[in-house]
């Protein structure tokens, strides 16, 4: 059950989306430009729309959209409730400060103090991860969030619960860490890509056969099944991931829904996607190497072939 602030925050939010529907609420002190008022007022409405249709995360976008063409801070609210129900209490946090912050004289005094109430419920659900990467201009994410190019300036808050911490190279090489932070956490992550070690290739086959002894097969077979293996494992945890994503789309999709219900769906989710990604580089690199060793093998013939249901080896071995 969604708590009784919760419940406040939905009815004030709501009140304040029904009140921005005209071109009034949508104008700016200075000269409008008339298409990117439109325009806003499009986006708003849609956004609300979306709200109403229980696609808080599409809402969420076109609030955004709808403020940086036409900066109304009453938008703010609207944003913050979208976020809410998402549990992104982060940008909670942002809206709802900005809306207090920009509104200032005409937010009316009840509407502040539950605001202000809201505030810090929200507060004591967000923790501050401070983000270190030993390589400069990666992306950091939590979750899907960018937080930014490392090094990172300041520290990141996060919601409360498990998150996952990435960094990505501009080569595409990635780091990534799950973490379990609550309320009012303050720790340190640290995203190192040195921990990573590169896989070595085997060592080439002497020229010189007359005084090199035959390559073994066990290698090559080793590898194969390996990659047999792991090619399977790839496409379970696929399948259980997609499973997951779908239990996680149904539970936000409930009204009301359980907070630990969506948290654990979410953690579900995230640690299936996560060992899928492992088990599919992991393939990769196995397909590799067993690639490597039977064209190091002499007068073998093999090839790679790649299909839409099976990747694997066929030749005279």
């Amino acid at each position: 059950m969604r708590s009784r602030s919760r419940h406040v925050l939905h009815a004030l939010l709501t009140a304040g989306a029904l009140s921005l529907g005209s071109a009034e609420a949508l104008a700016q002190p200075q000269p409008e430009d008339p298409k990117r008022t439109e325009e806003a007022r499009s986006r708003f409405q849609r956004g609300v729309e979306l709200y109403r249709d229980g696609d808080y995360r599409a809402a969420i976008i076109e609030f955004r959209r709808a403020y940086e063409l036409v900066p109304n801070w009453r938008i703010q609210y609207n944003l913050a409730q979208a976020c809410a129900e998402v549990q992104d209490y982060p940008c909670t946090l942002r809206a709802l400060s900005a809306y207090l912050a920009d509104g200032g004289g005409e937010v009316p005094a009840d509407r502040r103090a539950a605001v202000d109430a809201e505030l810090k419920r929200v507060t004591g659900r967000i923790a501050r991860v401070t983000v270190k990467v030993n390589q400069p201009g990666a992306e950091v994410f939590a979750d899907e969030t960018s937080l930014g190019k490392s090094p990172l300036e300041a520290a990141a808050l996060v919601s409360a619960g498990r998150r996952k911490l990435s960094a990505t190279l501009p080569s595409g090489r990635t780091v990534a860490k799950i973490v379990e932070v609550a309320g009012g956490d303050e720790v340190t992550v640290a995203l190192d890509f040195e921990a990573l070690a590169p896989v070595s290739a085997p060592s080439p086959v002497s020229p010189d056969k007359s005084a090199a002894p035959a390559p073994s097969s066990t290698p090559f077979y080793i590898g194969l099944i390996a990659t047999g293996v792991l090619a399977a494992g790839t496409a379970t945890t696929g399948l259980l991931s997609l499973s997951a994503k779908s239990d996680l789309d149904s539970e936000l999709d409930q009204i009301p829904g359980s907070e630990d219900a969506i948290a654990s769906a979410r953690s579900k989710t995230e640690t299936l996607g996560l060992v899928t990604d492992v088990l599919g580089v992991a393939t990769i690199v196995a397909a590799g190497v067993t690639l490597y060793l039977a064209l190091s093998r002499p007068s073998k013939s093999v090839a790679l072939t790649v299909g839409p249901r099976a990747t694997g080896f066929v030749g005279r071995f």
